[in-house]
């Protein structure tokens, strides 16, 4: 299991809870979230280069109150 190793050589700590979890049902509203601003208003890209960059504009202009809002949505 290559990726194991690749968890293990950069120290991240995984969670015990399945794939499904309702523990982790917040990243859904995420990437809707992301889906929902890279695709407004029908917006399609004519290149994968032109979808990185808008993923990677989003990714960095993701407000913080958004991310406060999913983390205290989730069980302590």
């Amino acid at each position: 299991l290559k990726f194991m190793e690749f968890f293990q050589r950069n120290n991240i700590t995984l969670l015990k809870h399945p794939a499904c979890s309702s523990d982790l049902n917040p990243i859904k509203n995420f990437w809707g979230w992301m889906a929902r601003d890279i695709y407004k208003n029908g917006h399609q890209f004519q290149t994968v280069d032109a979808l990185h960059e808008a993923i990677f504009t989003i990714w960095s202009n993701i407000p913080s109150s958004f991310l406060e809002t999913l983390a205290s949505s989730m069980p302590k």
